[in-house]
């Protein structure tokens, strides 16, 4: 059977060093968080507008479930495919909750 969204949409989030509630120093962390199930394909080298109304190449296009928040321009993200291996790895250029 197809599924409509095989993989999964990773993103690198950093936490900043912290003061806890009994005063302690937390340190810096990072890791990769799962955002939710994806499809990718390819972006077809399609040229993008960024916000500086600088261009960039997009070359893949990732697609979510209705319902998840748009990521940020910049944001790393990776792609991990059904037998866990990475079949995208790099960062944001345009995001939008629009359909298609």
């Amino acid at each position: 059977m197809v599924k409509q969204y095989p993989y999964t949409l990773q993103k690198f989030q950093t936490t900043e060093s912290h003061q806890d509630d009994n005063g302690n120093f937390v340190a810096e962390s990072s890791t990769w968080i799962d955002v939710c199930k994806c499809r990718n394909e390819d972006g077809k080298q399609r040229k993008i507008t960024i916000s500086d109304d600088t261009f960039s190449t997009a070359n893949h296009l990732i697609q979510c479930p209705k319902g998840i928040a748009a990521l940020k321009f910049g944001d790393k993200v990776k792609v991990i495919g059904e037998n866990s291996d990475v079949r995208v790895d790099g960062s944001v250029i345009y995001s939008s909750k629009d359909q298609l």
